[in-house]
């Protein structure tokens, strides 16, 4: 990753030309593009580099005292800098209720954010992985692109996989959060950690209420 200052731009008939303030390295230039391959959609040209504008992403941003309910897929998908997503109300969803990616072609990783009190019950009913609050980016592997995360107070059941997986994460703490465990979705599925932690560094676990199912 390089991070460079933009000194000039010309506008162009249909591009825009950018001079920055130093060298990119081995930066590819060019327009990205997808194309579709079956169901997916994948990179036009591979070799092609993204470049984001960290000044223009979705910062600072408030998710308060909303009710999600009955959905496909997911509560919130978060990333850029700075957010707060507190006091909400998620149930019945396909995915988890709080996501942090760095989705291809959408941007950056999550910095700086805090998820608070919020109530959530019977989410993760999609066949995929996930959990109720996590965090992972593409292509996982040794980066720690999110950073700076408070998972806090926050209740959470009837979520068959893991109700908290922190992946891809630096500078993290997970406390006070209240967890009911629900039963496998079948008598011998294999059954997973509330809390899963993987390629992390500097993340605290403290004062999380763990309840298991009743036999």
């Amino acid at each position: 990753m390089s991070e460079r200052k933009v000194v000039s731009t010309v506008t162009l008939a249909k591009t825009l030309e950018v001079t920055l303030d130093g060298d990119m390295g081995h930066i590819v230039t060019g327009r990205t593009g997808v194309k579709r391959t079956g169901t997916k959609k994948v990179p036009a040209d591979p070799a092609i580099t993204q470049v984001f504008n960290a000044s223009r992403t979705c910062n600072q941003f408030v998710f308060r005292n909303n009710t999600v309910r009955n959905g496909r897929r997911i509560g919130v998908l978060a990333k850029g800098r700075g957010g707060l997503i507190e006091n909400n109300t998620f149930d019945g969803l396909g995915g988890g209720a709080v996501e942090f990616w760095n989705a291809p072609f959408e941007g950056l990783g999550a910095v700086d954010y805090v998820v608070r009190s919020n109530r959530i019950s019977d989410c993760g009913q999609l066949a995929r992985e996930h959990a109720a609050i996590w965090a992972t980016i593409f292509k996982t592997d040794k980066d720690k692109l999110h950073r700076n995360l408070v998972i806090t107070n926050n209740e959470i059941a009837g979520f068959s996989g893991p109700a908290i997986w922190l992946r891809d994460v630096q500078n993290a703490a997970v406390r006070d959060n209240l967890i009911a465990v629900s039963q496998p979705p079948a008598p011998n599925a294999r059954r997973l950690n509330p809390i899963m932690l993987q390629n992390i560094d500097s993340v605290q676990l403290k004062n999380n209420t763990i309840k298991e199912p009743k036999p």
